[in-house]
């Protein structure tokens, strides 16, 4: 099990490795006998003590942070579904983490409204959390059925403790017009759009 500390609100750079007991591995950085010979290097001695606190202060939020994030992402979701048509959840709509969307929006391009929305001070993601900018599709969406234009055209969003309804309501306000525009700047390009097939 590995675990990273910003996920936790705690300092980037740091985590925690659990390693079950008699699992054979074998150093990545060697020169120093730390770990009992797993790793060299001095320990980031501060980050490890702010990961700890952040671990114990997450779990003491974990089951109000559930509720009150499951309610935001439920809002959210239909918040865009009443306003945006060609939008579907990928993956289940309620068994899922609470802060997570990852939505197709037909006949766009995810990378595109990435950056659009980055350009607004909104940060989401085409691909999963621990991938970076490219353009290849989604081995996980593509493995759940999806197609290559669906998988293309989705985007993932996170949602967390700062985040509010108002935050909600703000991307509400520009949201709809932007994935009308990008519709648009899609088909343009010389896209084919199912829906108009």
């Amino acid at each position: 099990l590995s675990m990273s500390g910003h996920k936790l609100y705690g300092l980037k750079g740091v985590g925690g490795l659990y390693i079950k007991p008699g699992t054979p591995v074998r150093g990545l950085v060697v020169g120093g006998a730390h770990e009992l010979g797993m790793r060299a290097g001095t320990e980031n001695v501060a980050g490890i003590v702010a990961f700890g606190s952040a671990a114990k202060l997450a779990g003491k939020a974990l089951a109000a942070e559930a509720i009150s994030l499951t309610e935001l992402r439920r809002n959210f979701f239909g918040a865009i579904t009443d306003t945006i048509e060609r939008v579907r959840i990928n993956g289940h709509l309620e068994d899922r983490l609470p802060g997570t969307l990852n939505m197709c929006f037909e006949g766009i391009s995810g990378p595109r409204l990435v950056t659009e929305m980055n350009s607004k001070g909104v940060a989401i993601s085409a691909g999963s959390a621990c991938t970076s900018v490219g353009t290849s599709h989604s081995h996980v969406l593509l493995g759940m059925g999806m197609n290559k234009d669906d998988a293309a055209a989705s985007v993932r969003i996170s949602l967390g403790r700062s985040n509010t309804p108002e935050h909600v309501e703000t991307i509400m306000n520009f949201l709809p017009a932007l994935i009308a525009s990008l519709r648009e700047e899609f088909k343009s390009e010389g896209h084919v759009d199912e829906a108009e097939c």
